[in-house]
């Protein structure tokens, strides 16, 4: 049995009220499962929900653990009117399911409920508890004998006639004991004219709980013979609130497309109970249908704060603090194996996948994207914070959102303009323009990169036809009318023109943005180098001036606002002036003191900073890094640890990884 603190963890993503109803759900069941005092205390804890739904499913489930501790808990919730009706009548249910006797004062007292789905849910606690002590039998021994490994309101009747329990369930004048018997039985059968039987039950018209429970049954029997059923009574609005609900779980069993597209149409249904459980069913269906992909994959179940959605549009303010996966194919498509930072890059190694956490300086900046238009001179954003803020992190997830949405991407990651101002490796002198200086290695990578990450754009490019005639060497040429794609060919195969070919490119991408053809993305990651210090000497051993350099040339074009329909992302690092892991001197972090008289090159601009991370923040990361086995030690995994954790690391992103990382 997991730890208390394990147990902790769970318990309070379960009564964290901002974390997506499916991953409270997931970690109810993980609490039900273990069944101990602990648990019973932090699904006891959560009563004071807003969501019926997540009220019903926690008396569910205390139900379920058998568990004497919970009955005081019950007791209260069935007592409180201040509670809705399906909540009060599960915790009923609940008191029933554990036998004891001590329950059965406070069930006598509803037994004539104005409320009738009060008033039957105790009568049958009632007899169940009894049924319990007349045949002498151990409380647990209805789960046992359960296909469904759940304890039933009534023991499955020992008829095996199908068409002799058919008459049973339908009998209105029968007791509403002796038609669960037989519910459970045509349950346990489980064949198809059994459940196709079954499903009758919901058209009986004297009892919504019993029209609730043969929802219920249907759901565990997950048999495609009651869709026809349970669509229906999921459809009919006249129907009470707590069938319906039932019936979108039991279709969220089911889990086969018609079912899915049943559910998707009642995600917006004016009754919240309805609306939670198509919620709730709609993920049932993802976890039933990658069962059925995968038998021997289990899906796992995420104890950490996850967002509302992996779709990197659709995610709001509310989403914030939290974490979003990214496909791996998604992280191949864009080349993004080979830009993330390399700590962050072996980590998406080790653990396959790419999870991203959610922050301000995100949210920020994608939205001032949306104002770029025709009409609007490029936007020029500029990121700016403490070194190992995520500055770099806050680019790679802009650009995945604007991705998904089709702009057209060019990216300078980081360090690459540091190699072209200090550390290079090969010069010539260019062919194309006299007097400035070629980097074919970088011009060559540059391409290549914006090839490999514009794939999905490439037939898109390839309609955009050359301006003018471009003459890059004697042999080599891009003729006007000719579609643009060719200039990066061109450098590709000729890494000698390449920096000339960036310079082209980057011409006709701002002219074809402009007129509407795509959105342009431009990020440069430590932009202030632009315009910052070289190595270089020339042959009279002064340093070269940089834009005399092909590559920066052209850089330092794009930030100019003479064409519209785009935006340029630019991150402004303190690396170019000063130890960017120097913290003891005064900082320089603000783009007036990094960019220096320079700033009026990229004025105006957006100034977004990235912050120390939220405690908030921290404690997301940290579950994550608990359920990955990031942190691997025991002593790591404590109150204290993670306490600890955030003090030595200063709230500083990077620190807190890599600290996390040793642990």
């Amino acid at each position: 049995m997991p730890g208390d603190s394990e147990i902790d963890r769970i318990g309070r993503l379960l009564n964290d009220y901002k974390q997506p109803l499916c991953a409270r759900f997931r970690a109810l069941f993980i609490l039900r499962n273990i069944g101990c005092d602990r648990s019973v205390e932090w699904i006891g804890r959560c009563f004071d929900d807003s969501s019926a739904l997540l009220k019903h499913e926690l008396a569910y489930c205390l139900g379920q653990t058998q568990n004497e501790a919970a009955i005081p808990i019950l007791e209260s919730v069935l007592q409180d009117e201040n509670q809705e009706i399906i909540v009060r009548h599960e915790a009923g249910e609940a008191l029933g399911a554990i036998g004891s006797c001590s329950s059965a004062a406070v069930l006598e007292k509803y037994i004539n409920d104005e409320a009738q789905t009060i008033a039957e849910t105790c009568r049958l606690a009632l007899r169940r508890i009894i049924w319990l002590q007349e045949n002498k039998c151990d409380r647990k021994e209805n789960k046992r004998e359960s296909p469904y490994n759940s304890i039933d309101p009534a023991p499955a009747s020992s008829e095996t006639s199908v068409d002799k329990l058919s008459l049973i369930l339908t009998d209105a004048t029968k007791s509403l004991w002796e038609r669960y018997q037989a519910l459970f039985s045509l349950r346990n059968i489980g064949t198809n004219e059994s459940i196709k039987t079954l499903a009758k039950g919901l058209t009986c018209s004297d009892s919504a709980l019993f029209r609730h429970e043969v929802a219920y049954a249907l759901g565990q029997a997950q048999s495609p013979v009651a869709i026809a059923e349970l669509k229906h009574s999921l459809e009919n609005a006249e129907e009470n609130y707590m069938v319906r609900h039932e019936c979108a779980e039991a279709l969220g069993a089911i889990a086969t497309e018609e079912c899915e597209e049943v559910l998707k149409k009642f995600r917006n249904d004016p009754e919240r109970v309805v609306r939670e459980s198509c919620e709730v069913a709609l993920d049932m269906a993802e976890y039933e249908s990658s069962v059925k992909r995968t038998p021997l994959a289990s899906l796992s179940n995420r104890f950490y704060r996850i967002t509302s959605t992996n779709d990197p549009i659709a995610l709001t303010a509310g989403d914030l603090g939290r974490l979003y996966q990214v496909s791996n194919e998604d992280i191949d498509t864009l080349y993004y194996r080979y830009m993330l930072p390399p700590k962050f890059r072996k980590q998406v190694e080790t653990l396959n996948e790419c999870v991203w956490l959610y922050r301000q300086p995100t949210l920020e900046a994608t939205a001032c994207l949306k104002l770029a238009g025709i009409n609007i001179p490029n936007l020029r954003v500029v990121l700016w914070g403490r070194w190992g803020t995520g500055k770099s992190m806050t680019v790679y997830q802009t650009i995945y959102h604007v991705w998904k949405q089709g702009w057209v991407l060019f990216t300078i990651p980081n360090g690459e303009l540091m190699t072209i101002m200090r550390d290079y490796d090969e010069v010539k002198p260019s062919t194309y323009h006299e007097g400035r200086i070629d980097f074919p290695l970088l011009g060559h990578q540059i391409l290549r990169r914006f090839k490999l990450m514009n794939t999905r754009n490439w037939e898109k490019l390839k309609e955009c036809k050359a301006q003018k005639h471009y003459k890059w060497s004697k042999v080599e040429e891009t003729k006007e009318g000719e579609p643009i794609t060719n200039i990066v060919d061109i450098g590709l195969s000729a890494p000698s023109l390449s920096s000339d070919c960036v310079g082209g490119l980057l011409r006709e991408l701002t002219h074809h943005c402009s007129a509407g053809r795509f959105p342009l993305l431009v990020t440069i990651d430590h932009a202030n180098s632009l315009y910052g210090k070289t190595t270089m000497k020339d042959k009279n051993h002064k340093l070269v001036d940089p834009k005399y350099f092909t590559l920066i040339h052209h850089l330092r074009k794009l930030l100019r606002i003479d064409w519209t329909n785009g935006a340029c992302l630019l991150v402004a690092d303190k690396r170019e002036v000063s130890d960017a892991r120097d913290h003891l001197t005064v900082p320089l972090e603000t783009p007036l003191e990094l960019f220096g008289e320079d700033i009026e090159k990229v004025e105006p601009f957006i100034p977004i900073e990235t912050p120390l991370y939220t405690f908030e923040e921290m404690d997301t990361l940290y579950d994550y890094y608990l359920e990955k086995n990031w942190i691997a030690s025991e002593s790591g995994r404590t109150e204290r640890a993670k306490k600890e954790l955030k003090f030595l690391s200063g709230r500083n992103p990077y620190y807190y990884e890599r600290i996390c990382a040793f642990v």
